[in-house]
């Protein structure tokens, strides 16, 4: 099998398609590289050499723990492209791998590099300019935010409304799917996303796939994890924008890579308002890597999990509509827009 060794005995899988002029590939955060193999089979058809790297922590590479930096995924990069004396490359990023395509160039060199390609990616430049708007450029928006999860001093305050932002508050899960598909309708983007507060299973044997996210009689299936369609749904890199996604809730490590429209944030019971102040509960979390101790502290846990809300609450381009399975967390929500 084809394995490349990296810095601190890290050993990065890479499969590599036929002979031609090189196309890498850089897969999303949480996939490996066999996402694009919809699309390598046809190019390899057309006599490309497609090459796609399994990051770090991902696929069959090895995970070391460390080194999910930009600086380093950019190396592993560098390791690829040297390693297999890869000239006049077409570099394709989606996502995360978009990030690692933008660092490799900026730390590396163009040398070996004649084309990029960034399909929806998060580059390492996230300030907001008026040529780089988050949220629709609205900072009033993003302040209030980063008050609300108190990820800025101040707490939270009302939200005075914004022309370039709407937020709403969703009283149950029903009225905020049906706030979003009413937007749907009206022809703008949008997608729903959570905390990670519920199982994540596999496609039933048909290709159907499991309601997990559950709340009271309401439940919906997260997004598909395959990096193919499966029973009409999309595959993960597509779930922002193919049409089937809709009713499918995102996870962080999906919606990260994605702006749209409208965005709904069901708030889960991983952290909910109490006495004035935020509690993260790491027992209402599924996230494999925030529920070990010996991984993460319960300090730490509490600011993961704000900024995972904050990831989550600032995917909408137009406005966002927010729901808390915790009535106290609603209440606290309803005050304040």
């Amino acid at each position: 099998m084809p394995y490349l060794s990296a810095p601190r005995v890290t050993d990065l899988y890479y499969r590599d398609h036929r002979e031609g002029q090189p196309v890498v590939f850089l897969a999303s955060q949480g996939l490996s590289g066999q996402m694009w193999q919809p699309l390598t089979a046809r190019l390899t058809g057309r006599g490309l050499r497609c090459v796609a790297l399994d990051r770090r922590g991902h696929g069959r590479s090895d995970d070391p723990g460390r080194g999910f930096d930009y600086d380093t995924l950019a190396d592993d990069v560098d390791r690829l492209l040297t390693g297999l004396d890869l000239q006049d490359v077409t570099l394709v990023g989606h996502s995360l791998g978009g990030g690692e395509a933008v660092r490799y160039l900026t730390r590396h060199g163009r040398g070996r590099v004649s084309r990029l390609v960034l399909a929806s990616a998060t580059l390492p430049f996230l300030m907001k300019t008026a040529d780089n708007p988050v949220c629709g450029g609205s900072e009033a928006y993003m302040q209030w935010v980063r008050r609300l999860l108190g990820l800025a001093p101040g707490g939270p305050t009302p939200w005075d409304g914004d022309p370039a932002f709407a937020v709403q508050v969703a009283d149950t899960p029903q009225e905020l799917e049906h706030l979003l598909r009413s937007k749907l309708d009206q022809g703008y983007g949008a997608r729903m996303a959570a905390g990670f507060c519920w199982p994540w299973s596999p496609p039933r044997p048909d290709g159907s796939l499991v309601p997990d996210v559950v709340i009271g009689d309401w439940a919906r299936p997260w997004n598909l994890r395959s990096e193919r369609s499966v029973g009409g749904a999309p595959p993960s890199a597509l779930w922002a924008t193919d049409p089937a996604g809709f009713g499918q809730v995102g996870c962080v490590y999906t919606a990260q890579g994605f702006e749209y429209d409208w965005n709904g944030v069901i708030m889960g019971p991983d952290l909910v308002w109490r006495d004035g102040g935020w509690i993260a509960r790491r027992d209402a979390s599924r996230d494999p890597d925030l529920r070990s101790l010996k991984k993460v502290s319960d300090h730490e846990f509490g600011r993961l999990v704000r900024n995972v809300y904050k990831v989550l609450l600032t995917r909408g381009m137009i406005g966002t509509v927010i729901y808390s399975t915790d009535p106290e967390t609603r209440a606290l929500l309803r005050s304040l827009v």
